[in-house]
């Protein structure tokens, strides 16, 4: 299938599909993820295998839960001022997390 084949069925946009398949963004949310494995006729234990393998690399294996209270507040604190903070804050925050972090 060609990229756009596989975006118009998921119905996602072309340019963010193929994104997604060059590597330059993160894997797409729960539920477009299966939409697009659904596009691909993935199904059975492959679909499962790389849906969770999409939610492990996205971060969104584990419900919120499951986190630290510190860590929830962060989280919490970062969807509530996403538009707000400036891109080299985030740059930074990102690179001390893979600092400390295997």
């Amino acid at each position: 299938m060609t990229q756009a084949e596989v975006a118009t069925a998921a119905t996602v946009s072309i340019s963010y599909y193929s994104s997604i398949e060059n590597g330059k963004r993160l894997p797409p949310p729960r539920r477009t993820t299966l939409r697009l494995l659904r596009a691909l006729g993935l199904a059975g234990d492959g679909a499962r295998a790389a849906a969770a393998m999409a939610a492990h690399e996205r971060g969104s294996d584990r419900p919120d839960e499951d986190l630290p209270t510190e860590v929830r507040l962060l989280i919490s604190d970062l969807r509530m001022h996403a538009f707000s903070i400036p891109s080299r804050f985030v740059v930074g925050l990102r690179a001390k997390l893979r600092e400390i972090v295997p």
